[in-house]
């Protein structure tokens, strides 16, 4: 599923911070789906908490960028619906 939604966001017009993001995002899957399918493997608990360490750091990471792009996105659209018809005449 997490993967699937990062495939989703591939698809939109992104910029350098989305793509930052999507960078990140794409590396916490790949750590979660190795934490996940590896944990009846893994022979010592030392391991499991090794990468649960690396899992919650990067997302931390990922976290921060998602909220400064939301802050972003939210700040540069906050008046859209409000002036609609003025930045239709803007784009003509």
């Amino acid at each position: 599923m997490f993967g699937q939604l990062i495939q989703e966001l591939n698809q939109l017009v992104i910029d350098n911070e989305v793509r930052k993001f999507l960078d990140k995002a794409n590396k916490l899957n790949d750590l979660r789906i190795h934490v996940v399918h590896k944990l009846t493997k893994s022979d010592k608990i030392i391991t499991v908490k090794n990468r649960c360490k690396k899992v919650k750091t990067l997302f931390n990471e990922v976290w921060e960028l998602f909220d400064a792009i939301y802050d972003n996105y939210r700040v540069t659209f906050k008046d859209y619906n409000k002036d609609i018809e003025e930045l239709k005449e803007e784009i003509e």
